[in-house]
Order: C-alpha cells, then structure tokens, then sequence
C-alpha cells in the first residue's frame, strides 16, 4: 500500500486530510457565523460567496504561479496565511457584541464586511494551496503510483472536506461560536 511505504506520500496526504477538514469547517462556519450577524439573506450570501469566488476568479492563474514557484513553500505559507487569518476571525468575533446580534444593529455592516473580506482571503489562499499540493504530487511518488495517489488523495480531500467537517463544523459552533474558527486555524498550523 502506497501509504504504508512512501513516508513523503504519508505526510502530504496526512496534511491534505487535516487542511481539507479544516476548509469542511469554514465552508459551513462562516455562512453559520453571518446568520448570528444578520437576518438579511443577501449578506449572508454574500459571506458563502465570498468563500467560493476566488475558484472562480484564480484557479487558472494559480496554475501558473505554481508551475513557477517553490510548491511546498507555497503550501506552507498558505497554510500559514490562512491559519493567522483564521485567528483574526476568533479576534473579531471575541470583540463583537454579543451575538447572535439584534436587528438593526450598527456592528452588522462591519462585523460582515470583515468576515466577507476574512472568507475571501482564505479562499485564494485555499486556490493557491489546492493547485501546488495537486502539481506538487508527481514529485512525491513515482510514475507508477500517481493514479493511485491520485485517488487515495481525492478520496480523502472530499471525505473530510464535504463529509466530516460542515458537520464538525455546527457541532463546534453549538458548543461556541468562534470554536470552529479555532479548530480551522488549528488544523491549518498542524498541517
């Protein structure tokens, strides 16, 4: 088994777990989060698609910053960017009045606008990270093995992004409301 003797494979697949989990939890986090912040649908809409836009907007010119830089420094610095990012999410929602906030607040706007801005940054950094970690792949198993790889790295991507972390996600968000957050940035440093 390709996990079991390739000890480089080992660890980029333990780490493309652990940050997929991680963008599980922030992909029903942050639209959770907008829902304590405001009733209006069209802002919370707003923050899920401010997490989703950058795919749109990036993904082929990360390709080609990809094929011209160090990968595992993109990655690591990435994972960084997006695990400090993801504190000052904690910090923000730690100095909001408490939430969920009532209508007709004034720190809704703000309060918004900065987790809108927060989600789009992790979702470049998400952009940047996905496309090194999958061109980086060739580098860390043989020919022969890729298609496995391949396969054994999508699986885990998607059952810990789509699977296990929304709902992880509203269970941390139940016990608190930056929990989440913490986690998402925890697991971005570990990986």
């Amino acid at each position: 088994m390709l996990l079991a003797r390739n000890r480089d494979f080992r660890l980029f697949f333990s780490a493309a777990a652990i940050t997929n989990l991680g963008d599980g939890i922030t992909a029903l986090a942050f639209p959770w989060l907008a829902t304590l912040i405001t009733r209006d649908p069209f802002l919370i809409g707003a923050v899920a698609a401010a997490g989703r836009l950058p795919c749109l907007l990036f993904t082929l010119p990360a390709g080609v910053i990809t094929d011209r830089v160090d990968r595992k420094r993109l990655i690591v610095r990435a994972d960084l960017f997006r695990m400090a990012l993801t504190f000052g999410v904690v910090a923000m929602i730690l100095s909001a009045p408490p939430l969920p906030l009532p209508d007709g607040s004034t720190a809704v706007w703000p309060l918004i606008a900065g987790i809108a801005i927060a989600a789009f940054l992790l979702g470049c950094a998400e952009v940047f990270r996905d496309n090194a970690a999958q061109t980086a792949l060739p580098q860390i198993v043989n020919k022969s093995d890729l298609e496995s790889a391949n396969g054994q790295l999508w699986s885990v991507e998607q059952i810990m992004g789509q699977f296990i972390g929304p709902p992880l996600a509203g269970l941390l968000i139940a016990i608190a409301v930056p929990l989440p957050f913490v986690f998402d940035a925890t697991t971005f440093g570990l990986a």
